[in-house]
C-alpha cells in the first residue's frame, strides 16, 4: 500500500505482506462497450429505486387515509410496514425485470461487453436500489412504519408533512444518484485491486513501533509487491511515531 505517514488515515494500518509473488497488474481501461454496460445498469437500477420510492409514498399515504385494502393483496399482510415490500401493483417487479433485461442485452450478450471491474450485476444492483428506498423510510420513520403513520382524518397537516418529507428525501436521493452516474460516465483510465481489513487490532506504542519498522523493512525488500496492515493506533500515537 502506497503511503506517506503524514497522511495515513486515523489509525488504520497493516500487516500482511505479499512476499515473492507476481505483481497484480492494474486493470485495463474499460472500452466504450464496457462503460455502456456499467452506465446502463446504474441508470436502470435508478428506475428500480424510483419504483420502490413511489411504492413507499403510496404505502404511507394509504395508511394515513386508513385505506388498508391498498396496502397488500391477500394473502399479503395489509399493514403499512408490509406494504413497503408487498409491491402492490407490481411496479417494482416490472422495473427489476427491465434492469435484468438490460443487463442481459448490454453486459452479457457477448464476452466483450463484460467489464473487468465496476459491474455488480442486475441482481445486486436491484437489491441495492430497493434497500436504499427502504432504508430512507426506516431512517425517517423508524423500523415500524405503522407506529409512525399520522392519520389524515385527525391530523391532515401532520399526514401531509410526513408525505412531503418523504417525497423531498427521495428527490434528494435522485439528485445524488444522478451525480454519481455523471461521475461514473467519465471514462475510467485504470483501476487496481487492494485489500481492506475487516478487523482492526488496536496495539500499544511498543508494538506499533515494531510493526512500523517491520513494514519499512518489507517495503524495502525487492521481492515485496504490496504490504497490507490490520492494526490501529490513536492519532496521537501516529503523530508521535511519525516524527
Amino acid at each position: 500500500m502506497s503511503r506517506s505517514r503524514s497522511v495515513w488515515p486515523s489509525a488504520a494500518l497493516v500487516l500482511a505482506g505479499a512476499l515473492a509473488g507476481p505483481a497484480r497488474a492494474p486493470a485495463a481501461p474499460q472500452t466504450s462497450t464496457q462503460q455502456t454496460c456499467v452506465n446502463e445498469l446504474n441508470k436502470f437500477a435508478l428506475r428500480v429505486a424510483k419504483s420502490q420510492n413511489r411504492a413507499s409514498l403510496d404505502c404511507l399515504g394509504n395508511a394515513g387515509r386508513g385505506a388498508t385494502f391498498r396496502l397488500g393483496v391477500p394473502p399479503q399482510t395489509q399493514t403499512a410496514q408490509a406494504c413497503l415490500t408487498n409491491d402492490v401493483g407490481g411496479r417494482i417487479a416490472r422495473s427489476t425485470q427491465q434492469l435484468e433485461d438490460r443487463d442481459a442485452r448490454r453486459c452479457l450478450a457477448s464476452p466483450e461487453q463484460l467489464p473487468g471491474f465496476g459491474r455488480a450485476g442486475a441482481t445486486a444492483a436491484g437489491a441495492a436500489a430497493r434497500d436504499a428506498g427502504l432504508g430512507m423510510v426506516a431512517a425517517l420513520f423508524g423500523p415500524d412504519l405503522d407506529a409512525a403513520v399520522v392519520p389524515s382524518d385527525s391530523d391532515r397537516d401532520g399526514a401531509r408533512c410526513q408525505s412531503e418529507v418523504l417525497r423531498r428525501t427521495t428527490d434528494l436521493f435522485y439528485t445524488l444518484w444522478k451525480e454519481a452516474l455523471a461521475a461514473k460516465s467519465v471514462p475510467t483510465q485504470s483501476a487496481e485491486l487492494t485489500k481492506l481489513a475487516s478487523l482492526l487490532v488496536p496495539v500499544t506504542e511498543k508494538v506499533a513501533e515494531s510493526l512500523l519498522k517491520l513494514i519499512d523493512t518489507l517495503e524495502d525488500h525487492d521481492d515485496v509487491q504490496k504490504v497490507y496492515a490490520n492494526f490501529s493506533m490513536s492519532d496521537e500515537l501516529m503523530a508521535k511515531l511519525s516524527r
